[in-house]
């Protein structure tokens, strides 16, 4: 519908421009491969898909250990204060204490020159020790590169590693089903772009073979009146019947240029697609209900996505759980410039470490409880959506056979229709039948034409949707080889 919409707001130049313009013949199989290569959803969820499996690479590894290099450049600048005063009183009381002992264990003639060297020390010492400073202050700057390699190894996260790795292959699952249930959709749009333009041309041609008809008739009408076999008012009839005929040719006209178009804008072609495959028709049924309910269950791409939401809310369950548990890892470190090491660097280290939170600000029974919450929804919304499904499969397949019965039904009412208008278009050239009964017969073979082409559209439409929800969409063209089928002229 959108695309249609946005058609009818372009000029009436433009589009007469692009529904004649020629453009490539493709049956359906090949309307298919175009439209797989070309369509941007289709390559926006490939592109989704490439990311989601990117993502499972990117974390399959989060158990291995984590090796780091770290380089730091520095100048620092250390200061030191040291107190002397306790140095000075410790080496006066040390000095006295030596020089008050040397008098006594010196012999003889030497205690003389002794006591004159004691003396000398002690008038001198006290003068050493008061020049010292009281304190000391050392300063010193340093340049200092620093590499150090360090390894840490995670010996148990709670849980947290593998429900990361399990998520991430869920949403992969996701992406994949998503990308399928894509691909489906736009098959499901192709039935409708294609098979609409078969029908549009269709009914094209019944409005020409009506309008040819209708001149064909008028020009009889005027040759009888000319003869005097039916009065004027009878050819009058015939003309505005054959006017009719004319505005509907080019209403119906004008409806097959907005088929093309949306059918050319869908495949990304610059001109209108040539259709090489009719409407069709099984004239057999397509299987058993339960062969397309059993197909749901198995292969269903938005029952699969949904069933990779439910496994992903699982994993954000188990993800809650692993806050409350602690972690443990081990950690080892490598000085790889030890001359240069700042003092308090040690050469290397290893060790484990355990991390517990005791406090966190975010509610952790709070974040469960939402967890398990969301598993509920995900659960509830893929219980929903396989109801919905098999109610889709069924009122598919009832509406599908609905339409093959009935373009079966038509076929033989086409044949009666054909046979009526010929008698009736015998007996008003021989002036038997009213003009008015000559055009009731011919718009009840137009109506049943469109019926039958109708019916056709229908089915293959219907068709279409019962293999969408069954997931079955890629086998739409085994119909199209099937041996019962009957295509529409």
């Amino acid at each position: 519908m959108l695309l249609i919409s946005c058609w009818l707001t372009a000029p009436l130049a433009a589009r007469q421009e692009l529904a004649e313009r020629p453009g490539p013949a493709l049956s359906f199989d090949q309307a298919t491969e175009v439209l797989l290569q070309r369509s941007d959803s289709v390559r926006g969820d490939a592109m989704g898909l490439q990311a989601a499996r990117d993502q499972v690479r990117a974390v399959r590894g989060l158990m291995l250990p984590s090796v780091s290099l770290d380089v730091l450049a520095l100048r620092y600048q250390k200061t030191y204060d040291v107190s002397l005063h306790d140095l000075q009183q410790t080496g006066g009381s040390v000095a006295d204490q030596l020089l008050g002992g040397l008098p006594g264990v010196t012999p003889g003639a030497a205690s003389s020159a002794v006591d004159s060297v004691t003396s000398a020390l002690q008038q001198a010492l006290p003068g050493v020790f008061g020049a010292l400073p009281r304190h000391v202050k050392l300063q010193f700057q340093q340049n200092l590169v620093s590499p150090n390699l360090t390894v840490v190894q995670p010996i148990y996260m709670g849980g947290a590693i593998r429900s990361t790795q399990a998520a991430a292959e869920a949403a992969a699952a996701a992406a994949s089903a998503h990308g399928e249930a894509g691909v489906e959709q736009q098959r499901l749009l192709l039935v409708q772009a294609y098979f609409g333009q078969a029908l549009a041309e269709q009914a094209v041609n019944v409005a020409q073979q009506d309008l040819d008809g209708y001149e064909h008739h008028l020009s009889d009408a005027r040759k009888l009146e000319q003869q005097g076999v039916i009065s004027h008012l009878r050819t009058m009839e015939m003309t505005v019947a054959r006017d009719a005929a004319a505005r509907q040719l080019l209403r119906a006209q004008g409806e097959l240029k907005t088929s093309r178009d949306v059918l050319a804008v869908l495949l990304h072609q610059p001109g209108a697609v040539q259709l090489r495959t009719a409407l069709f028709v099984n004239r057999l049924g397509p299987g058993s209900t339960q062969s397309f309910l059993d197909a749901t269950e198995q292969g269903q791409p938005r029952l699969q996505e949904a069933d990779a939401g439910v496994d992903l809310a699982r994993q954000g369950i188990r993800m809650a759980r692993a806050a409350f548990l602690p972690k443990l890892y081990a950690f080892g470190s490598y000085n790889m410039n030890r001359d240069h090491a700042l003092p308090t660097q040690p050469d290397w280290v290893v060790g484990l470490g355990l991390h517990y939170t005791l406090n966190s600000p975010v509610d952790r029974r709070a974040s469960l409880s939402v967890a398990r919450a969301r598993e509920g929804q995900a659960e509830a919304r893929r219980d929903q959506l396989r109801q919905d499904l098999r109610t889709s499969v069924l009122r598919a397949y009832d509406m599908l056979d609905t339409a093959r019965l009935e373009y079966l039904s038509l076929s033989s009412s086409q044949a009666a229709a054909d046979e009526n208008l010929r008698v009736h278009a015998v007996a008003f050239r021989e002036g038997e039948d009213t003009a008015a009964e000559l055009i009731e017969a011919r718009n009840r073979r137009s109506q049943v034409q469109l019926q039958r082409a109708a019916a056709a559209y229908q089915y293959d439409l219907t068709l279409a949707g019962l293999l969408l929800a069954s997931g079955q969409g890629e086998h739409f063209d085994d119909y199209l080889r099937r041996a019962d089928r009957e295509n529409v002229q």
